[in-house]
Protein backbone atom coordinates (compact mmCIF):
# COMPACT_ATOMS: atom_id res chain seq x y z
CA UNK A 1 0.00 0.00 0.00
CA UNK A 2 3.19 2.50 1.07
CA UNK A 3 3.94 2.27 -2.64
CA UNK A 4 0.73 3.14 -4.14
CA UNK A 5 0.50 6.34 -1.37
CA UNK A 6 3.66 7.00 -2.81
CA UNK A 7 2.98 6.74 -6.43
CA UNK A 8 -0.51 8.45 -6.57
CA UNK A 9 0.56 11.41 -4.61
CA UNK A 10 4.13 11.41 -6.66
CA UNK A 11 2.02 12.03 -9.46
CA UNK A 12 0.38 14.81 -7.95
CA UNK A 13 3.27 16.43 -7.19
CA UNK A 14 4.63 15.99 -10.98
CA UNK A 15 1.41 17.41 -12.25
CA UNK A 16 1.44 20.14 -10.13
CA UNK A 17 4.82 21.31 -11.33
CA UNK A 18 3.94 20.31 -15.22
CA UNK A 19 0.96 22.65 -15.13
CA UNK A 20 2.94 25.16 -13.12
CA UNK A 21 5.85 25.20 -15.43
CA UNK A 22 2.89 25.32 -18.39
CA UNK A 23 1.48 28.81 -17.26
CA UNK A 24 4.66 30.25 -16.16
CA UNK A 25 6.16 29.79 -19.84
CA UNK A 26 2.89 29.72 -21.67
CA UNK A 27 3.78 26.07 -23.11
CA UNK A 28 1.53 23.61 -24.03
CA UNK A 29 4.33 21.23 -24.54
CA UNK A 30 3.92 20.83 -20.34
CA UNK A 31 0.26 19.96 -20.97
CA UNK A 32 0.75 17.12 -23.42
CA UNK A 33 3.21 15.83 -20.42
CA UNK A 34 0.36 15.99 -17.79
CA UNK A 35 -1.97 14.26 -20.44
CA UNK A 36 0.40 11.72 -21.21
CA UNK A 37 1.35 10.98 -17.26
CA UNK A 38 -2.22 10.62 -16.42
CA UNK A 39 -2.64 8.17 -19.37
CA UNK A 40 0.05 6.21 -18.85
CA UNK A 41 -1.61 5.17 -14.94
CA UNK A 42 -5.12 5.20 -16.57
CA UNK A 43 -3.49 2.41 -19.10
CA UNK A 44 -1.09 0.21 -17.51
CA UNK A 45 -3.44 -0.75 -14.60
CA UNK A 46 -4.36 -3.93 -14.05
CA UNK A 47 -8.49 -4.62 -14.11
CA UNK A 48 -8.62 -5.20 -10.00
CA UNK A 49 -7.77 -0.72 -10.02
CA UNK A 50 -11.11 1.01 -9.95
CA UNK A 51 -14.63 -0.61 -9.01
CA UNK A 52 -15.43 -1.07 -11.81
CA UNK A 53 -12.54 -1.38 -14.07
CA UNK A 54 -13.04 -5.55 -13.81
CA UNK A 55 -16.30 -5.42 -15.42
CA UNK A 56 -15.61 -3.17 -18.13
CA UNK A 57 -12.47 -5.69 -18.89
CA UNK A 58 -15.14 -8.52 -18.88
CA UNK A 59 -17.38 -6.77 -21.88
CA UNK A 60 -14.41 -5.75 -23.29
CA UNK A 61 -13.62 -9.42 -23.99
CA UNK A 62 -17.24 -9.82 -25.17
CA UNK A 63 -16.89 -6.84 -27.47
CA UNK A 64 -13.75 -8.08 -28.76
CA UNK A 65 -14.48 -11.99 -29.31
CA UNK A 66 -18.35 -10.99 -31.47
CA UNK A 67 -20.80 -11.38 -28.28
CA UNK A 68 -21.13 -7.77 -27.88
CA UNK A 69 -24.59 -8.25 -27.28
CA UNK A 70 -23.96 -10.33 -23.97
CA UNK A 71 -21.62 -7.03 -22.78
CA UNK A 72 -25.08 -5.85 -20.73
CA UNK A 73 -25.57 -2.18 -19.91
CA UNK A 74 -23.46 -0.60 -22.24
CA UNK A 75 -24.43 1.77 -24.92
CA UNK A 76 -25.01 0.14 -28.75
CA UNK A 77 -22.75 3.01 -29.35
CA UNK A 78 -20.03 2.56 -27.17
CA UNK A 79 -19.89 -0.71 -27.67
CA UNK A 80 -19.01 0.02 -31.96
CA UNK A 81 -16.24 2.31 -30.55
CA UNK A 82 -14.77 -0.63 -28.21
CA UNK A 83 -14.97 -3.07 -31.10
CA UNK A 84 -13.37 -0.60 -33.82
CA UNK A 85 -10.34 0.10 -31.17
CA UNK A 86 -10.20 -3.64 -29.98
CA UNK A 87 -9.86 -4.73 -33.41
CA UNK A 88 -6.71 -2.52 -34.13
CA UNK A 89 -5.32 -2.59 -30.61
CA UNK A 90 -6.69 -5.80 -29.49
CA UNK A 91 -5.48 -5.41 -25.91
CA UNK A 92 -8.20 -3.95 -22.72
CA UNK A 93 -4.61 -1.75 -21.50
CA UNK A 94 -4.48 -0.38 -24.99
CA UNK A 95 -8.52 0.62 -24.55
CA UNK A 96 -8.38 1.54 -21.07
CA UNK A 97 -4.85 3.67 -22.10
CA UNK A 98 -7.69 5.34 -24.97
CA UNK A 99 -10.23 6.22 -23.20
CA UNK A 100 -8.36 7.67 -20.51
CA UNK A 101 -6.43 9.60 -23.21
CA UNK A 102 -10.36 11.11 -24.25
CA UNK A 103 -11.34 11.71 -20.86
CA UNK A 104 -7.67 13.40 -19.24
CA UNK A 105 -7.06 15.43 -23.14
CA UNK A 106 -10.48 16.71 -22.91
CA UNK A 107 -10.41 17.94 -19.66
CA UNK A 108 -6.41 19.19 -19.41
CA UNK A 109 -6.70 20.79 -22.87
CA UNK A 110 -10.31 22.74 -21.31
CA UNK A 111 -9.04 23.50 -18.41
CA UNK A 112 -5.35 25.42 -20.56
CA UNK A 113 -8.62 27.55 -22.09
CA UNK A 114 -9.43 29.25 -18.39
CA UNK A 115 -5.57 29.83 -17.93
CA UNK A 116 -6.32 33.57 -18.14
CA UNK A 117 -8.77 33.96 -15.10
CA UNK A 118 -7.94 30.90 -13.52
CA UNK A 119 -4.83 29.32 -11.94
CA UNK A 120 -3.75 26.51 -14.43
CA UNK A 121 -1.87 24.45 -11.53
CA UNK A 122 -4.49 24.36 -9.03
CA UNK A 123 -7.40 23.42 -11.99
CA UNK A 124 -5.13 20.62 -12.53
CA UNK A 125 -4.70 19.46 -9.09
CA UNK A 126 -7.77 19.76 -8.28
CA UNK A 127 -8.88 17.60 -11.03
CA UNK A 128 -6.54 14.98 -10.06
CA UNK A 129 -7.67 15.24 -6.50
CA UNK A 130 -11.26 15.31 -6.65
CA UNK A 131 -11.55 13.40 -10.29
CA UNK A 132 -9.06 10.93 -11.22
CA UNK A 133 -10.34 8.29 -9.15
CA UNK A 134 -13.12 8.10 -10.05
CA UNK A 135 -12.24 8.41 -13.63
CA UNK A 136 -10.49 5.17 -13.42
CA UNK A 137 -14.25 4.08 -11.96
CA UNK A 138 -17.14 5.31 -14.10
CA UNK A 139 -14.73 5.00 -16.97
CA UNK A 140 -18.05 5.80 -19.60
CA UNK A 141 -19.72 8.68 -17.94
CA UNK A 142 -16.41 10.05 -17.02
CA UNK A 143 -15.46 10.35 -21.42
CA UNK A 144 -18.91 11.74 -21.85
CA UNK A 145 -18.04 14.62 -18.96
CA UNK A 146 -14.30 15.26 -20.16
CA UNK A 147 -15.96 15.83 -23.95
CA UNK A 148 -18.70 17.63 -22.62
CA UNK A 149 -16.92 20.28 -20.76
CA UNK A 150 -14.60 20.35 -24.23
CA UNK A 151 -17.60 21.08 -26.29
CA UNK A 152 -18.58 24.38 -23.69
CA UNK A 153 -15.28 25.98 -25.79
CA UNK A 154 -17.65 26.12 -29.02
CA UNK A 155 -20.66 27.07 -26.43
CA UNK A 156 -18.43 29.78 -24.97
CA UNK A 157 -17.74 31.20 -28.79
CA UNK A 158 -21.38 31.15 -29.94
CA UNK A 159 -20.67 28.47 -32.82
CA UNK A 160 -23.38 25.82 -31.46
CA UNK A 161 -23.69 23.54 -33.92
CA UNK A 162 -20.59 22.32 -33.11
CA UNK A 163 -21.47 22.03 -29.34
CA UNK A 164 -24.76 20.46 -30.00
CA UNK A 165 -22.64 17.78 -32.37
CA UNK A 166 -20.02 17.44 -29.15
CA UNK A 167 -22.94 16.77 -27.09
CA UNK A 168 -24.30 13.92 -29.36
CA UNK A 169 -20.42 12.64 -29.19
CA UNK A 170 -20.24 12.40 -25.72
CA UNK A 171 -23.84 10.84 -25.39
CA UNK A 172 -22.55 8.15 -27.26
CA UNK A 173 -19.71 7.01 -24.04
CA UNK A 174 -22.83 7.90 -22.20
CA UNK A 175 -26.62 8.69 -22.82
CA UNK A 176 -26.29 11.12 -19.52
CA UNK A 177 -24.62 13.85 -21.78
CA UNK A 178 -27.39 15.04 -22.98
CA UNK A 179 -28.16 17.03 -20.08
CA UNK A 180 -25.68 19.27 -21.55
CA UNK A 181 -28.53 19.97 -24.05
CA UNK A 182 -30.10 22.80 -21.44
CA UNK A 183 -26.58 24.22 -21.59
CA UNK A 184 -27.93 26.42 -24.19
CA UNK A 185 -29.70 28.36 -21.98
CA UNK A 186 -26.66 29.92 -20.84
CA UNK A 187 -27.21 32.22 -23.61
CA UNK A 188 -30.09 33.63 -22.93
CA UNK A 189 -27.88 35.51 -19.89
CA UNK A 190 -25.63 37.13 -22.80
CA UNK A 191 -28.30 37.42 -25.54
CA UNK A 192 -27.15 41.51 -26.05
CA UNK A 193 -23.87 40.15 -26.94
CA UNK A 194 -25.04 38.02 -30.02
CA UNK A 195 -25.01 39.05 -33.18
CA UNK A 196 -27.98 39.13 -35.29
CA UNK A 197 -26.96 36.22 -36.80
CA UNK A 198 -26.02 34.07 -33.71
CA UNK A 199 -29.57 35.16 -32.61
CA UNK A 200 -31.70 34.04 -35.39
CA UNK A 201 -29.56 30.62 -35.50
CA UNK A 202 -30.52 30.02 -31.26
CA UNK A 203 -33.91 30.84 -32.04
CA UNK A 204 -34.03 28.01 -34.79
CA UNK A 205 -33.00 26.06 -32.46
CA UNK A 206 -35.24 26.97 -29.78
CA UNK A 207 -38.16 26.09 -32.19
CA UNK A 208 -36.79 22.48 -32.93
CA UNK A 209 -36.11 22.42 -28.99
CA UNK A 210 -39.58 19.69 -28.52
CA UNK A 211 -38.06 16.93 -30.57
CA UNK A 212 -34.75 17.33 -29.13
CA UNK A 213 -36.90 17.00 -25.93
CA UNK A 214 -38.85 14.20 -26.65
CA UNK A 215 -35.72 12.58 -28.34
CA UNK A 216 -33.46 13.10 -25.13
CA UNK A 217 -36.38 12.50 -22.43
CA UNK A 218 -36.77 9.09 -24.58
CA UNK A 219 -32.85 8.50 -23.95
CA UNK A 220 -33.03 9.27 -20.40
CA UNK A 221 -36.04 7.48 -19.18
CA UNK A 222 -33.48 4.43 -18.15
CA UNK A 223 -31.96 6.91 -15.15
CA UNK A 224 -35.63 7.45 -14.04
CA UNK A 225 -34.66 4.96 -11.46
CA UNK A 226 -32.34 7.22 -10.01
CA UNK A 227 -35.36 8.55 -7.97
CA UNK A 228 -36.86 5.42 -7.11
CA UNK A 229 -33.51 4.53 -4.40
CA UNK A 230 -34.47 7.13 -0.77
CA UNK A 231 -32.51 7.19 1.84
CA UNK A 232 -31.21 9.80 4.10
CA UNK A 233 -27.18 9.74 4.54
CA UNK A 234 -25.81 13.20 5.24
CA UNK A 235 -22.48 13.38 5.09
CA UNK A 236 -20.40 17.33 6.02
CA UNK A 237 -18.13 18.08 2.91
CA UNK A 238 -20.89 18.85 0.21
CA UNK A 239 -22.69 21.31 2.54
CA UNK A 240 -19.68 22.56 3.52
CA UNK A 241 -18.69 23.41 -0.07
CA UNK A 242 -22.11 24.93 -0.49
CA UNK A 243 -20.97 27.29 2.28
CA UNK A 244 -17.65 27.91 1.13
CA UNK A 245 -19.33 29.05 -2.77
CA UNK A 246 -22.11 31.10 -0.94
CA UNK A 247 -19.39 32.61 0.87
CA UNK A 248 -16.47 33.12 -1.86
CA UNK A 249 -18.89 34.51 -4.48
CA UNK A 250 -20.79 37.17 -2.13
CA UNK A 251 -17.42 37.99 -0.68
CA UNK A 252 -16.12 38.45 -4.68
CA UNK A 253 -19.10 39.88 -5.75
CA UNK A 254 -20.36 41.39 -3.22
CA UNK A 255 -18.20 43.01 -0.51
CA UNK A 256 -15.76 43.93 -4.01
CA UNK A 257 -19.19 44.83 -5.64
CA UNK A 258 -18.31 48.05 -8.36
CA UNK A 259 -14.52 47.70 -7.74
CA UNK A 260 -14.06 44.54 -9.52
CA UNK A 261 -10.53 44.84 -8.33
CA UNK A 262 -10.62 40.94 -7.51
CA UNK A 263 -9.39 39.83 -10.74
CA UNK A 264 -8.08 42.90 -13.56
CA UNK A 265 -11.85 42.73 -14.35
CA UNK A 266 -11.58 45.53 -16.62
CA UNK A 267 -8.79 44.07 -18.55
CA UNK A 268 -10.98 41.05 -19.13
CA UNK A 269 -12.19 39.94 -22.38
CA UNK A 270 -16.15 39.10 -23.05
CA UNK A 271 -15.46 35.71 -23.41
CA UNK A 272 -13.27 35.50 -20.31
CA UNK A 273 -16.30 36.77 -18.24
CA UNK A 274 -18.37 33.87 -19.87
CA UNK A 275 -15.80 31.54 -18.82
CA UNK A 276 -15.90 32.75 -15.35
CA UNK A 277 -19.89 32.73 -15.03
CA UNK A 278 -20.57 29.51 -16.64
CA UNK A 279 -18.06 27.96 -14.64
CA UNK A 280 -19.17 29.67 -11.34
CA UNK A 281 -22.97 28.43 -12.26
CA UNK A 282 -22.09 25.18 -13.47
CA UNK A 283 -20.44 24.15 -9.98
CA UNK A 284 -22.70 25.83 -7.56
CA UNK A 285 -25.44 23.44 -10.04
CA UNK A 286 -23.60 20.23 -9.38
CA UNK A 287 -23.38 21.26 -5.30
CA UNK A 288 -26.67 20.93 -5.53
CA UNK A 289 -27.41 18.33 -7.32
CA UNK A 290 -24.71 16.22 -5.49
CA UNK A 291 -25.95 17.27 -2.38
CA UNK A 292 -29.78 15.54 -3.58
CA UNK A 293 -27.26 12.34 -3.35
CA UNK A 294 -27.60 12.10 0.41
CA UNK A 295 -31.22 11.22 -0.34
CA UNK A 296 -31.21 10.14 -4.33
CA UNK A 297 -27.82 7.85 -4.51
CA UNK A 298 -27.21 7.93 -7.72
CA UNK A 299 -27.84 11.93 -8.54
CA UNK A 300 -24.19 12.26 -7.62
CA UNK A 301 -23.33 10.96 -10.58
CA UNK A 302 -25.31 13.71 -12.62
CA UNK A 303 -23.62 15.84 -10.13
CA UNK A 304 -20.34 15.14 -12.20
CA UNK A 305 -21.32 16.50 -15.31
CA UNK A 306 -21.33 20.30 -13.32
CA UNK A 307 -18.98 19.66 -10.51
CA UNK A 308 -16.44 19.19 -13.03
CA UNK A 309 -16.47 23.19 -12.77
CA UNK A 310 -14.80 23.06 -9.14
CA UNK A 311 -11.47 22.73 -9.94
CA UNK A 312 -11.77 25.99 -12.41
CA UNK A 313 -13.75 27.80 -9.64
CA UNK A 314 -11.07 27.19 -6.93
CA UNK A 315 -8.68 27.84 -9.31
CA UNK A 316 -10.46 31.43 -10.32
CA UNK A 317 -10.07 32.32 -6.47
CA UNK A 318 -6.59 31.35 -6.17
CA UNK A 319 -5.99 33.63 -9.33
CA UNK A 320 -6.46 36.48 -7.63
CA UNK A 321 -4.37 39.73 -7.16
CA UNK A 322 -4.26 40.00 -3.35
CA UNK A 323 -1.06 37.90 -2.05
CA UNK A 324 -3.56 37.61 1.62
CA UNK A 325 -6.32 36.35 -0.38
CA UNK A 326 -4.42 33.82 -2.67
CA UNK A 327 -2.89 32.29 0.76
CA UNK A 328 -6.33 31.75 2.86
CA UNK A 329 -7.81 30.33 -1.12
CA UNK A 330 -4.54 28.00 -0.95
CA UNK A 331 -5.09 26.96 2.15
CA UNK A 332 -8.93 26.35 1.69
CA UNK A 333 -8.58 24.53 -1.37
CA UNK A 334 -5.60 21.94 -0.39
CA UNK A 335 -8.34 21.21 3.13
CA UNK A 336 -11.22 20.82 1.06
CA UNK A 337 -9.26 19.01 -1.67
CA UNK A 338 -6.95 17.64 -0.08
CA UNK A 339 -8.78 16.01 2.93
CA UNK A 340 -11.08 14.18 0.03
CA UNK A 341 -8.03 13.09 -2.19
CA UNK A 342 -6.58 11.25 0.92
CA UNK A 343 -9.93 10.07 3.05
CA UNK A 344 -10.10 8.08 -1.15
CA UNK A 345 -6.73 6.69 -0.39
CA UNK A 346 -7.09 5.80 3.20
CA UNK A 347 -11.02 3.85 2.66
CA UNK A 348 -10.49 2.97 -0.96
CA UNK A 349 -13.73 4.31 -1.61
CA UNK A 350 -13.02 4.46 -5.49
CA UNK A 351 -11.02 0.84 -5.63
CA UNK A 352 -7.70 2.08 -6.91
CA UNK A 353 -5.92 0.93 -3.37
CA UNK A 354 -3.32 -0.62 -4.39
CA UNK A 355 -2.48 0.31 -7.81
CA UNK A 356 -0.99 -2.83 -9.51
CA UNK A 357 0.34 -3.14 -12.97
CA UNK A 358 -1.36 -5.21 -15.19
Amino acid sequence: MTMSYLLYIGVLAICWLLAFQADRRNNKFFVGLIILLLTLVTGLRDSSVGLDTKSYVEKFSLIASGQSEYAYGLESSFKYICAFFLKIFPSYSVLLGILGLITNGCIIWRLWDFRNVASFSCMVSCYYMGFFFMSLNGIRQFCAIAILLFATRYLIKHKYLRYIVLVFAASAFHQSALIGLPFLVFELLRWKLLSTRQKVLFIGLALTSPVILLYSIQRLSRYAGYFEQFRVDIGLMVPLKIVFFLATAAFVFLIYGRDRHFWNWEEMTTEDKSKMLLSGICYFIGLLLIFTSYFFPMMNRVGWFFTIYEGIYMGMLVKTRKPMHKLIFIYSVLFLQGYAFIDSMINNAQGVMPYVLA
